[in-house]
């Protein structure tokens, strides 16, 4: 199976079987969610984000290592959010978002859709190995490009060559948003060199010596 995306339905697929293998003892179509109160974990925005740094550690492969970093959530929950997480990259992947937020231009800053989307491509997308690509690692020009849009990050956090690859790539963003946002970024420009030569003047007001 050499299509990333259905070894990525498959793996998906996979989790949850093993899930429903070990929950689901008779022949009845019942949801786990039904069957085991277990499953009915209500994950907190903390988790979540407990969750999410434990992907960025240890991957989507080490569930046993993720659940020691949450004592309070099942196995089984977690095996399930991963494939929930995985679900959505995926959903994020076909639907191009970043292929969308490219063409649009801006985007607001409180927006977290392009973070998540950056995140989740760098954590389930399928990238090749540095030794298939002459050297350069995706998924940590992925990363960075996640953590840019949440803190100020340094170039020097990528070697050379994804350093040298990123600015290739951004130079080309900047040729393709620069037609669509030209005008405006020029009557912005020009606008705020106006307002340099405009003085205030407050009539009515008198100094001593001036003349009526």
């Amino acid at each position: 199976m050499n299509n990333p995306k259905k070894r990525k339905a498959a793996e998906t697929k996979n989790i949850k079987q093993k899930t429903n293998n070990s929950k689901v003892t008779n022949s009845e179509t019942i949801t786990i969610n039904q069957e085991n109160p277990k499953l009915n974990t209500k994950w907190t925005n903390s988790d979540k984000k407990i969750l999410l740094e434990g992907l960025k550690k240890y991957g989507s492969e080490n569930i046993e290592a993720i659940s020691k970093m949450l004592p309070n959530i099942t196995f089984e929950d977690i095996e399930w959010k991963i494939a929930e997480y995985s679900e959505m990259a995926e959903y994020l992947y076909e639907h191009k978002l970043i292929n969308n937020w490219i063409s649009c231009g801006l985007f607001e800053s409180g927006d977290s859709l392009v973070p998540e989307a950056l995140l989740f491509i760098h954590l389930f997308e399928k990238h090749p190995s540095p030794s298939e690509t002459e050297g350069f690692d995706f998924r940590a020009i992925y990363s960075f490009l996640y953590r840019s849009c949440l803190e100020p990050v340094s170039y020097f956090d990528l070697s050379p060559k994804d350093r040298d690859l990123l600015c290739i790539l951004l130079s080309r963003l900047e040729h393709k948003i620069w037609p669509k946002q030209q005008k405006d970024i020029w009557e912005y420009v020009g606008n705020t060199y106006n307002k340099r030569y405009i003085k205030k003047v407050y009539p009515g007001k008198k100094f001593p010596g001036q003349l009526l």
